[in-house]
């Protein structure tokens, strides 16, 4: 029987303490193993399951959850974070990387720790929710342990500068999509989710874009301390020499 989903009851917390777990567990047995085309072809796997599940999304999501199409489209945080991440797989093109890694990172444990669900495990909408999120996380924490990456403080600044950038254009998508769509929201720049969040904090949209700008920088800046500290003080400083 499905039960109503609880912010943070056990049921949520016990999924979030086995993605966490995999999404380091899993890329440190893979470099453990340091095999160049174990890497290689694990890569690619990666990349042909970020990209093809987010294209394929708002398509299942449209067929079987009824979800409206025009709210689906992969043109949230963690979904251009997640082909970002399929396409440095591919081309190992740098900003894709570190697109991947800030978005993915500030949005994608955001939606984890406040997903916008109404059932838990094992209604399907939990499932493939929580699927793709920990696919996403798994991506980025495989490719900066087994992969050649390297991020610095100037990368920060530099990913903050393109989601200034990026952010009017999602807002004038929005706005134009919003016409034929009232429940159009993407980067939750239009209304707060309805869930709490730390957007709860913030003034009532489009007020809020403000202190979303500021709360963008000081997350950034935290998630890059962890992998500046790691890096810094591990004598492989998690970068592998494959340069493929």
């Amino acid at each position: 029987m499905q039960s109503s989903f609880v912010l943070f009851g056990a049921e949520h917390l016990i999924t979030l303490s086995i993605i966490l777990s995999a999404s380091i567990l899993i890329p440190l047995i893979i470099y453990a193993v340091n095999n160049k085309m174990v890497i290689r072809n694990i890569s690619y796997v990666f990349a042909f399951l970020l990209i093809t599940h987010e294209l394929v999304k708002p398509f299942y999501r449209f067929y079987f959850y009824g979800d409206p199409l025009l709210q689906i489209m992969p043109i949230h945080i963690c979904h251009i974070a997640a082909i970002s991440m399929g396409l440095f797989f591919i081309y190992r093109i740098q900003f894709f990387f570190e697109i991947a890694f800030f978005w993915g990172f500030t949005g994608n444990l955001a939606a984890m720790l406040t997903p916008d669900l109404a059932l838990g495990f094992p209604d399907a909408r939990f499932i493939t929710y929580y699927f793709s999120h920990a696919l996403l996380l798994t991506a980025v924490m495989f490719a900066c342990i087994n992969l050649s990456t390297n991020l610095k403080w100037i990368t920060v600044l530099k990913i903050f500068i393109v989601t200034l950038i990026a952010m009017p254009f999602i807002y004038i998508i929005n706005i134009l999509l919003i016409h034929y769509d009232e429940g159009v929201n993407y980067w939750y720049l239009m209304k707060s989710p309805d869930v709490g969040t730390i957007l709860s904090f913030f003034p009532d949209p489009p007020m809020h874009i403000p202190y979303l700008i500021v709360a963008s920088a000081l997350l950034f800046a935290l998630t890059f301390l962890p992998y500046y500290l790691i890096k810094k003080s591990s004598k492989r400083k998690f970068q592998s020499s494959y340069n493929f």
